[in-house]
């Protein structure tokens, strides 16, 4: 999702809104959606981690990336393993095939290329469906057109208890729906429900003191 994508949904045909307003409401939406939805789509990225504090050992060792797609390099001591020497178990765990050990710590204050370092680098996270970037564009739309005034958003407003023309009606305060996990506009709220039903904040994790750290570079 980008502001041109944005800017050319159907219902901002009769908006004008500057770049500058569409570009910020793109990057609050997508921040907005992916805490909303549990953390669970932060795109695709790329991380080099320095696993210590006993890590090491035989067997796997939980890289704490997940889902991971590639290890782009594993490097022990400066030097980079060949592709045969591990091998990657349920898109986390990274396994030694060489006969040799994991080393149970090293260095952080040195650079992954000195001897006492090793680390791992690959290609982690998960992009989200489609229905998260149409909710997404939908989010930053009307976020956009908040912050433009003459503007008519589906957002919820902050007032309450209010009367037009005989009719009496009750707002309900935007930040209710935060509380909730919500955003107020049924589109959004929708996918927010379908990935996210438990209101969850981050994605499920085991914490352990006995699990292994490790330092992201």
């Amino acid at each position: 999702m980008d502001a041109a994508t944005v800017a050319a949904r159907p219902d901002m045909a009769d908006v004008t809104i500057t770049p500058e307003t569409l570009a910020a409401a793109c990057v609050d939406a997508s921040a907005l959606l992916y805490i909303l939805s549990g953390r669970q789509y932060p795109g695709i990225c790329t991380s080099t981690v320095r696993p210590h504090n006993g890590s090491g050992g035989w067997g796997g060792i939980d890289l704490q990336l997940y889902p991971i797609h590639t290890v782009i390099e594993v490097k022990v001591d400066g030097e980079t393993l060949g592709a045969g020497d591990y091998r990657l178990d349920d898109r986390r765990w990274l396994v030694r095939t060489d006969g040799l050990i994991w080393p149970s710590d090293q260095w952080l204050h040195l650079a992954d290329t000195e001897a006492g370092t090793w680390s791992v680098a690959a290609v982690h996270g998960a992009e989200p469906p489609a229905l998260g970037v149409s909710a997404a564009s939908r989010l930053a739309a009307e976020l956009a057109k908040e912050r433009t005034p003459g503007a008519t958003t589906a957002l919820p407003r902050r007032l309450t208890n209010i009367t037009r023309q005989g009719v009496s009606m009750t707002l309900v305060d935007p930040a209710t729906y935060l509380d909730q996990g919500r955003t107020g506009v049924p589109e959004v709220d929708r996918f927010i429900a379908a990935v996210n039903p438990s209101r969850q904040r981050a994605r499920p994790a085991v914490f352990s003191p006995d699990l292994p750290r490790r330092r992201r570079v």
